[in-house]
């Protein structure tokens, strides 16, 4: 986590996101991720997690969770639309964005025209 520490202080007044992805950090530790967070908030920096959730919202809720708890610290996260209305459901809920009928109407209408990461 060191090098990322390093990299954070190079560029984080620099930028306005940080791309990570949390499960290739080989010396990942909770007491350090969140320190790494800290630094970021103060910085006024999001954290952008590429996970590319693609499974149905019931696991990809439980993989927002989980060893990383994702939804904790990350302000972006990444998904596959091919999982349909029901991601947009769960990353939407989660944060409390708007409701489900309106989630769902939403997807219909952006998986017509966005094409599938």
């Amino acid at each position: 986590m060191g090098e990322l520490f390093e990299l954070l202080k190079a560029v984080g007044p620099s930028i306005a996101a940080l791309k990570t992805h949390v499960d290739l950090i080989d010396d990942w530790n909770k007491e350090g991720w969140g320190q790494f967070c800290n630094l970021a908030q103060t910085m006024d920096l999001l954290i952008f997690e590429d996970r590319k959730f693609a499974d149905i919202g019931k696991i990809s809720r439980k993989q927002m969770g989980g060893v990383y708890n994702i939804q904790e610290w990350s302000d972006i996260v990444t998904a596959h639309l091919i999982s349909g209305p029901d991601i947009m459901s769960m990353g939407c809920n989660l944060l409390g964005v708007m409701p489900h009928e309106k989630v769902e109407s939403y997807c219909s209408l952006r998986c017509q025209a966005v094409a599938i990461c």
